[in-house]
């Protein structure tokens, strides 16, 4: 179960026997984890053995399971990798496109904000000036 190169070429086979004699409990249930997850990965039954001495009447079917793994082996992870690594380009691409548009958009809206701020000043001005005239002109009639 340690070598999943090895038991890819049992991919055909419906059951697979998978004798084990462990040091600890910790390290056979590790086994049967990974043992677990080779069968999955093949398609097959899996009857590991182990020290302890249980007996089970376990329902088994003549179905075989066809595992996509199983099929193309590591073309499978390969395949995922190069997909993950076309995606993560187009992304940096994408994203290099999205930051020029920002940039663009930011500098628009820079523009507009200082001719708002510049009518806003020219409007306080008028309107100082105007109260300014206000008060001088009752300045005046005192």
């Amino acid at each position: 179960m340690d070598f999943p190169e090895l038991l890819g070429q049992a991919a055909a086979a419906d059951f697979v026997l998978s004798p084990a004699q462990t040091w600890s409990a910790q390290v056979g249930i590790q086994h049967l984890q990974m043992s677990s997850v080779r069968a999955i990965e093949n398609g097959y039954w899996i009857l590991r053995c182990d020290v302890n001495i249980f007996a089970w009447e376990m329902p088994f079917t003549e179905e075989k399971i066809e595992a996509y793994y199983s099929q193309y082996g590591e073309f499978t992870v390969w395949g995922a990798l190069i997909f993950l690594g076309l995606a993560e380009l187009l992304w940096y691409f994408s994203w290099k496109v999205a930051e020029e548009d920002m940039t663009s958009l930011l500098d628009v809206s820079k523009e507009f904000f200082r001719k708002r701020q510049e009518l806003a000043e020219e409007k306080y001005d008028e309107i100082f000036d105007q109260e300014e005239l206000n008060l001088k002109a009752k300045q005046s009639l005192i």
